[in-house]
């Protein structure tokens, strides 16, 4: 079926259209399309309710174990993705630094970016307290 051709009532509801996605998963155009195992997934959780604190920790810790990482976070799209990493690289695992951001008074916060990569989301790296140097 074309969804382009045949815009959801949804979509009809809010005086919008689809529109083609040649950019790849991208937060601006929605992020990306469910896969089948995931929509199945949402649709068997769907009417229960989960402490999102136990759902978003034990999420982190398998996508950590697979990536061989040291910690991980599901999140919403790329603006929280800068943020959230930020944050982290500033803070660290020290609590009272997570809380006292974005201020970041006696705490590393420079971010190194590169001159020719500044973007609308430069500022997502400052709501977390991170102070840009451009380099290059």
């Amino acid at each position: 079926m074309n969804t382009l051709a045949a815009p959801s009532l949804v979509f009809k509801t809010f005086g919008v259209r689809p529109v083609i996605n040649a950019c790849g998963i991208y937060t601006d155009l929605g992020g990306s399309v469910l896969s089948p195992s995931v929509w199945q997934a949402m649709q068997e959780i769907n009417h229960s309710f989960v402490r999102m604190v136990d759902l978003l920790d034990r999420s982190g810790e398998m996508l950590a174990s697979m990536l061989n990482a040291e910690a991980a976070r599901v999140v919403p799209g790329a603006s929280a993705a800068i943020t959230l990493g930020t944050a982290a690289c500033i803070a660290g695992r020290d609590g009272r630094a997570w809380e006292q951001l974005p201020d970041t008074s006696g705490l590393k916060n420079e971010v190194i970016i590169q001159r020719q990569h500044r973007y609308k989301y430069d500022r997502m790296a400052r709501i977390a307290g991170g102070r840009l140097v451009e380099a290059g």
